[in-house]
């Protein structure tokens, strides 16, 4: 009875978490602008899968996974609702889902070890990482992306355990995971390589395996083959090789390295990252008992998955959690000879961690700044910005977004093309699947991040060396506290620069040059 408590403390404590920020504001929390044109671009396409997407004017190959998309339009006609609330609820549902599916596979691979189990799903639910990326409006994609992962591993956990009818199911998910994202297909891929190798090492078993992958590969044929027949591979393989960002062999391998020295911390905890620490105590508890699955996956995914590691190595972290509890809770409470103390240290344990993570995961300004703080929307100011943009300028303005963060989070950049209705020059989204371009704008991203503590020059030096024209630079109010001021006063001093829009969120320049 207490370890239902116990799990259903961690449902509800992990859905909290994920719901307390998508419910807290009015508009898809940080990106999800180009997953919003590519469902119109599908709406005006009559459902039939377009060829390019009007995002940004790139005329970038509509070959993103496209589940998430019929699912958003679907959830949009029957509930109701705008396009932008199922970038709201979708990604929030998708992520709450992974609850449940994370206790199925955490359940089948220790039946024996129920506290295991519960705290591992606890953990799972309050790992920041866990969350932050699929509550998002991009959730849209890498929420089902990561579902049906769990879902699919949980499936051939069971299959190479001889259940062979868990071999439908494992089809099923599987598909549903390629056609969500491509990232939680390399997920997928990692527990299925630790699995075998360190379950089932059998070729009965790796048939299975090809059997599964096989299937897959058939009811997806639908999306893919169109995408090759269309543009060939070189879509695809920009896509996989967007998550190194250009990077060196040597430079990669640095990284690597690097990630896996800080894997701990990668859990993104607002405060003292305690589950963080439990991962790292499982690992070494299991590496003791020569149990490689959890520390060989969660070592597998930090190696294979460049960009979204930290997001996917939240489930072995939250295994490894839950090992490293059930091993440490039983010693710690098996002193106290009574047996009503051991049933109040337990509550009290499990209490006061679920108290703790919960308050931490729930911070609204966590202190040091984590991941978290992308968490927010894009200000009501800001959308104003962008519908002044709309109203105001000549439809054949170019924008040029100056703003105080990388790319990877920039949310005006992102929705600025979506909700200006004007081509964003140095947006970097949706240039993933265009071979070489993701490159030259990641490279411009970092050069103008260097323009915000200089002057107008640097803007004018950006444009002439990328032969790019702008016609208006929009500067986010957020910007001004950050280390802006130089390229202010130089703004107000350039005659080839005036200022048209001065509002609560922005301010928006004319461009002369």
């Amino acid at each position: 009875m207490m370890l239902w408590l116990a799990f259903a403390g961690a449902m509800i404590a992990g859905g909290a978490a994920r719901a307390s920020r998508v419910l807290a504001a009015d508009f898809p929390l940080n990106d999800g602008g180009m997953f919003y044109a590519m469902m119109r671009d599908l709406q005006a396409a009559h459902l039939a899968l377009p060829e390019v997407t009007s995002y940004n004017s790139l005329s970038a190959p509509y070959a993103y996974p496209p589940l998430g998309f019929y699912a958003g339009i679907a959830v949009a006609g029957i509930f109701h609702i705008s396009l932008l609330d199922t970038l709201r609820f979708v990604p929030l549902a998708a992520s709450c889902l992974c609850l449940p599916a994370f206790w199925l596979l955490a359940s089948s691979l220790f039946p024996e070890n129920k506290v295991g189990v519960t705290a591992a799903t606890l953990a799972f639910g309050l790992i920041p990482r866990s969350f932050i990326w699929t509550v998002m409006g991009g959730g849209l994609t890498r929420a089902p992306g990561f579902l049906f992962a769990l879902l699919a591993i949980w499936q051939i956990q069971r299959l190479l355990m001889g259940r062979p009818r868990a071999a439908h199911w494992s089809s099923l998910f599987a598909s549903l995971t390629l056609l969500s994202h491509l990232e939680g297909a390399m997920f997928l891929a990692s527990g299925v390589v630790a699995l075998w190798l360190a379950q089932s090492r059998t070729r009965q078993a790796f048939r299975s395996i090809l059997l599964v992958a096989a299937v897959s590969a058939m009811a997806t044929a639908p999306w893919w083959v169109t995408v090759l027949a269309r543009f060939g591979p070189g879509p695809f393989v920009a896509a996989m090789h967007s998550g190194a960002n250009g990077l060196t062999p040597v430079e990669l391998l640095l990284s690597i390295a690097f990630r896996l020295v800080l894997a701990p911390r990668q859990t993104a905890e607002a405060t003292v990252p305690i589950l963080g620490a439990l991962a790292l105590l499982g690992a070494y508890i299991q590496c003791r008992r020569r149990c490689w699955l959890l520390p060989g996956w969660w070592t597998l995914i930090i190696v294979l998955e460049p960009r979204a590691a930290a997001t996917y190595a939240a489930v072995p972290e939250a295994l490894l959690a839950g090992v490293a509890t059930s091993t440490a809770l039983p010693a710690l409470i098996g002193r106290a000879k009574n047996l009503a103390v051991r049933r109040m240290l337990t509550v009290t344990i499990f209490g006061s961690l679920l108290a703790y993570c919960l308050w931490a995961a729930l911070l609204a300004a966590p202190r040091p700044q984590t991941e978290l703080t992308k968490l927010v929307a894009l200000s009501p100011g800001e959308r104003a910005a962008m519908t002044w943009l709309a109203g105001e300028t000549p439809a054949s303005s170019a924008i040029l977004s100056l703003t105080p963060t990388t790319w990877e989070t920039d949310k005006s950049a992102e929705w600025l093309p979506v909700l200006a209705h004007r081509t964003s020059v140095a947006t970097v989204q949706a240039t993933e699947w265009l071979p070489s371009t993701f490159q030259i704008r990641t490279a411009w991203a970092t050069q103008l991040a260097r323009c915000r503590q200089q002057n107008t020059g640097c803007l004018e030096q950006w444009a002439e060396a990328n032969g790019q024209r702008f016609d208006y630079l929009y500067v986010p109010k957020q910007a001004s506290a950050i280390s802006w001021g130089p390229l202010r006063t130089s703004l107000e001093h350039d005659s080839r620069y005036s200022l048209v829009y001065d509002g609560i969120g922005a301010r928006i320049y004319r461009h002369a040059g």
